[in-house]
């Protein structure tokens, strides 16, 4: 499909489901959502969630399978879609991201 094609739809892809999350209460998106600043991988996290138990659950609960980032400064969850991820697959994250920064700002 060439890389432009390729570049766009993978942009397409992040910044449909960043910017259904990016005003969810106690998420964090540490991606800029600006075309010249990122393509494809976009990283988040959950106010009072540790990186580990949040890749964990959206592993273990939702079957999404994602990459923790845990450095001295770097905390975050990596999301990686691929060209053929559908917008079926990204609400699905959307909706897991959702249920559990709500159920972090329950307790």
């Amino acid at each position: 499909i060439g890389s432009e094609k390729k570049e766009a739809r993978l942009r397409y892809l992040k910044n449909y489901w960043c910017n259904k999350v990016k005003d969810v209460a106690g998420v964090k998106l540490h991606t800029s959502l600006k075309d010249e600043y990122s393509c494809a991988i976009a990283c988040f996290s959950i106010d009072g969630m540790e990186v580990a138990k949040t890749d964990s659950t959206l592993f273990d609960k939702y079957k999404i399978h994602t990459v923790g980032i845990n450095y001295e400064k770097f905390q975050h969850i990596r999301v990686t879609p691929n060209v053929y991820t559908t917008l079926y697959d990204l609400d699905k994250l959307v909706k897991a991201i959702t249920e559990i920064a709500g159920s972090v700002t329950k307790h």
